[in-house]
């Protein structure tokens, strides 16, 4: 329902208006829109507000007297002074040198814009002595060399650039023009210069990796130092990503019942998964795309797992070949598993198949939770951000007006071209969709894989007792409990808990093939929570891609460690010197329904 200028008044206190407390006692109840927009991106409400929070759009009228009300408002001084001189600056052709820039820009500039973009500490000697250092070096001339075909070009990082020159990262462009940062974006593409954005100066600012000492410190720098469409991918869940938190949340419902007076000297955490060795209940479950955050990509993962005893199971959409991450190996033996996504042609699946079991992968996890993409909001809209910037550059590069409107194509799009599945839908685009049991008047799947491999067979993307029973049934080596991390079927029931379920009712399947679980493990206690419900092992995706996207291999073994340091101490506590230690009763839910049968 849209709401009136009289509710918007209503909103003027400090638990009902968003932000901070300056801003809310100075605008709250009232049109913010001119201190708003300058400083904050357009999705900046959308990304940190809940959906709940979001009250609705302004009547039709309301908003009609607030634009009558900002045209016709009275200009301050500094306003009139800033428009008579942008109206009065000197063309482009007169501009021979950058001060000639900087007089233009004092000028035309709001005072309180230009003296944000100005201002340097104290008395501000610092700034200006970076530019006179530059006066105390000489050059000494060379003479007689050919230089017809002078060449500034370099490359920065691997990537080309038309001039040993880069967009240094400044904030709040939107101060001095509406495009803000669009307009550097457009020029830097059009001449050939590279932009440095918030992540890379971000990254530049990181914490050293002494100072992460939890999953969550990982997860806050990768948040930040990660261009946003790569952590869009990485983090996005779906519908409102509600299911990617119960994940985690589960794990709080889950207390343990610590036993003393054992002796835990030679505490060890090690265990087998599926007959190989691994320092820690844990493994690397499959996520596709680490390229995104670094050059490396899946090769950091391969050589953190490596180095720390931990087994990794590769994505079939990685962003590197099969063949380069298993040639990251830190060691011939080190163990690999192969995440598999199958191909709707059997042909094009068997040779995936038979060319990660040349390449010494150990294991093939069939996911089964993705015949079609979740619906990812998150992906979906930053995928349509890029896509307006290339537009822009690519207007600049024909010669076309950079300063296109770029939102009126997009606004003209009919509904059914928005695609929420985000980066998911090209991946699954080619994928068999009519996967299915061993069932008379079928094609079953299992078996032909079964016909194309001897490597073991686990189906990753089990999320009820009943398919758990039905993979037992159809002679699987074991499952991956997994709701794909939260990003496929909305409200699915949080891992941990279908391992509680399978405990509870069918507590026999663990005699029959190994279970595993990933999905909203961040600490130590997670990881042993599972285990005393009876996972072999429980996987992490997401803080892998975290970690190796803000330090690479490095961050990778951080990881590691973290979790290694609060398994071993929560062993002690819990009174377990080894994983065969680890029982069901050491685990109890609470407040959780311990005897509901799933629907059949």
């Amino acid at each position: 329902m849209p709401i009136s200028l009289k509710q918007v008044q209503e909103h003027n206190s400090k638990q009902s208006t968003p932000g901070g407390a300056k801003i809310i006692l100075q605008y709250a109840g009232k049109d913010a829109t001119e201190a708003y927009e300058p400083i904050h991106p357009r999705d900046a409400l959308d990304k940190n507000l809940p959906p709940e929070k979001h009250l609705g759009e302004l009547e039709a009228s309301a908003a009609q007297d607030l634009d009558n009300a900002r045209r016709n408002k009275k200009k301050s001084a500094d306003e009139i002074r800033a428009e008579r001189e942008q109206a009065n600056k000197p063309p482009l052709s007169h501009i021979i040198n950058l001060h000639d820039m900087a007089q233009v820009a004092r000028k035309v500039l709001p005072y309180k814009a230009f003296a944000y973009f100005a201002s340097a500490s104290d008395d501000e000697l610092t700034t200006h002595e970076n530019a006179r250092a530059f006066s105390r070096f000489f050059f000494h001339p060379r003479v007689l060399r050919p230089l017809s075909n002078c060449d500034p070009s370099t490359t920065i990082l691997g990537y080309k650039s038309a001039l040993p020159i880069f967009v240094s990262a400044s904030g709040l462009a939107k101060l001095g023009h509406p495009d803000g940062e669009k307009n550097i974006a457009r020029g830097a593409g059009r001449t050939g210069i590279i932009q440095m954005t918030r992540a890379e100066r971000e990254q530049a600012n990181k914490p050293p990796l002494s100072h992460i000492i939890n999953l969550h410190d990982m997860a806050q720098v990768a948040r930040k130092v990660l261009p946003y469409k790569a952590f869009a991918y990485f983090a996005s869940a779906s519908d409102d990503e509600l299911t990617t938190h119960e994940n985690a949340r589960a794990f709080s419902r889950f207390f343990f019942h610590p036993r003393v007076l054992r002796p835990l000297s030679n505490c060890d955490p090690s265990t087998t998964i599926l007959g190989y060795k691994s320092a820690l209940p844990i493994f690397v479950s499959a996520s596709g795309l680490a390229k995104l955050g670094h050059p490396d990509g899946e090769k950091n993962i391969a050589r953190g797992a490596g180095r720390t005893g931990i087994i990794q199971m590769v994505s079939s959409n990685a962003s590197l070949s099969y063949a380069e991450i298993a040639g990251a190996r830190v060691a011939p033996d080190q163990v690999m598993f192969f995440q598999l996504y199958k191909n709707k042609n059997d042909d094009t699946a068997a040779k995936r198949v038979r060319e990660v079991e040349q390449l010494g992968y150990k294991a093939i996890f069939l996911t089964v939770d993705a015949p079609f993409p979740g619906n990812r909001e998150r992906d979906a809209r930053a995928a349509w951000e890029l896509k307006e910037l290339e537009r822009a550059a690519e207007a600049g590069e024909k010669g076309g007006s950079a300063e296109m409107p770029l939102t009126t194509k997009k606004l003209e799009q009919v509904e059914e071209d928005v695609d929420t599945g985000g980066t998911a839908s090209a991946f699954l685009a080619n994928d068999d969709v009519d996967m299915t049991w061993d069932k008379a008047g079928s094609f079953p799947t299992i078996p032909w894989l079964r016909s194309v491999t001897k490597m073991p067979i686990l189906l990753k993307g089990v999320q009820c007792v009943q398919d758990a029973v039905l993979a037992a049934e159809a002679g699987v080596d074991g499952i991956l409990l997994s709701n794909h991390g939260g990003r496929q079927m909305p409200y699915s029931l949080p891992p941990l808990e279908v391992l509680y379920r399978i405990r509870q009712q069918r507590p026999d399947l663990f005699d029959k093939m190994e279970i595993y679980i990933d999905g909203g493990i961040t600490r130590g206690s997670d990881v042993l929570k599972a285990v005393c419900l009876g996972a072999r092992a429980v996987g992490l995706g997401r803080p892998f891609l975290y970690a190796q996207s803000a330090y690479g291999t490095e961050g990778v073994v951080k990881v590691i460690r973290i979790l290694e340091r609060e398994i071993y101490m929560c062993m002690r506590l819990i009174g377990a010197r080894t994983v065969d230690d680890l029982v069901p009763q050491m685990s109890r839910a609470r407040r959780l329904d311990s005897t509901a049968a799933d629907f059949d």
